[in-house]
């Protein structure tokens, strides 16, 4: 029965990428591009971690715990990484140029990636409290800052992505509504 939500966290990130990867096309400001380029890999992150963990809860029953403890150290190293890829850029984009040189250490991917995701969070937040939207993508980086930091097998985990999901879907939605 969890598989449920990761269907519908899949479904939704593969609408985000759709519509950005839509947009991108048309982008010639290159803090945009970077921007979208990050939502579009957060988005795959959202897809990986999602077939991840019904793959991981199908072994359940059905292999050793130790193997299956392994299986999740390793995707969740794989899922930290491609995090790091979608973070960063959206990071340097959202960050004024002043900051430019100070990139984050690649050692310490959970909690870089998490403080990484709140920091996104506050900026889209102050950004979208001036132009007086929905704070949808902000929240949706609040929400993957707690799946970053939960067990990957855990409800929290589970919870925290379909949220994520679900606000990046929102503020696609919203912005492209807003746009037309």
């Amino acid at each position: 029965m969890l598989f449920i939500p990761n269907i519908i966290i899949a479904v939704l990130a593969l609408y985000v990428a759709y519509k950005i990867f839509q947009a991108w096309r048309s982008l010639t400001d290159w803090r945009l591009s970077l921007y979208s380029f990050g939502l579009v890999m957060l988005a795959a992150s959202l897809i990986i971690e999602a077939v991840v963990d019904i793959y991981l809860n199908n072994l359940l029953g059905e292999a050793p715990m130790r193997f299956i403890r392994r299986q999740e150290a390793f995707f969740r190293a794989v899922i930290q990484l491609l995090s790091l890829a979608a973070l960063v850029p959206i990071a340097v984009a959202v960050t004024p140029s002043l900051f430019y040189a100070v990139l984050p250490p690649v050692i310490i991917l959970v909690p870089i990636n998490a403080l990484l995701s709140l920091y996104i969070a506050a900026v889209t937040l102050i950004k979208s409290l001036e132009r007086r939207i929905p704070p949808f993508i902000s929240l949706a980086f609040i929400s993957y800052a707690f799946s970053l930091v939960a067990p990957l097998l855990s409800n929290l985990d589970l919870v925290a992505r379909l949220l994520t999901a679900v606000f990046l879907t929102l503020g696609v939605i919203y912005g492209s509504q807003k746009a037309k």
